[in-house]
């Protein structure tokens, strides 16, 4: 796919990158067996919040502003039309609102997918991969039934993501502010892991 156009908002974005990934999509391919569809998007710019974009909204806490932000992935995946969309402003003070979505989400549209995984290039790096995992996804479509219970696909998409939420908001609670900070310790320090 060729890139976003340089000043694309973050709704054009999210629209133009769901519309591509359904458009491609073909529905015999994902209900022969349980599938997790991979999105290369190393062409298109502007989701850089890493598994902070596993969210629907996260706090930025740094410059260029502080601000609550959409994720962009999640958008992507899970964003239903009408939505409003967050983008992080220029600066302090300036709005953040970008707009609302027009396109329906990816799994609204495939419910029979078992998750996306985002592939996220980094400069000098192995490629980030971001997975949002459509718990109770259908099966009914399925040529070939899954054999994994609930746990073992949990399992299975954790030990190759580098960041994982679920299509309720409930895993990826780690990653709600970034950059991410230490949380603080009980005496008060503030050394420990990230948050």
């Amino acid at each position: 796919m060729s890139g976003h156009r340089p000043a694309a908002t973050a709704v054009q974005r999210i629209d133009e990158t769901a519309q591509r990934i359904k458009n491609i999509i073909k529905p015999e391919q994902i209900q022969f067996g349980p599938t997790v569809l991979v999105v290369d998007l190393g062409r298109l710019s502007g989701v850089p919040f890493g598994p902070a974009g596993l969210l629907p909204v996260f706090f930025h806490d740094g410059p260029p502003a502080e601000s609550c932000v959409s994720g962009e992935l999640w958008q992507i995946a899970l964003g239903k039309p009408g939505e409003q969309v967050f983008h992080l402003p220029e600066s302090d003070g300036n709005s953040n609102l970008s707009g609302h979505q027009s396109e329906l989400g990816v799994l609204h549209a495939f419910p029979s997918l078992v998750a996306i995984t985002f592939q996220c290039p980094r400069w000098l790096q192995p490629a980030e991969l971001l997975t949002i995992w459509n718990m109770g996804w259908d099966q009914s479509t399925l040529v070939n039934q899954c054999a994994l219970q609930e746990h073992e696909i949990g399992e299975l998409l954790h030990s190759y993501s580098d960041g994982l939420n679920d299509q309720r908001n409930e895993i990826g609670w780690d990653y709600r502010v970034t950059p991410r900070r230490p949380r603080p310790t009980p005496d008060g320090a503030g050394k420990g892991r990230d948050i």
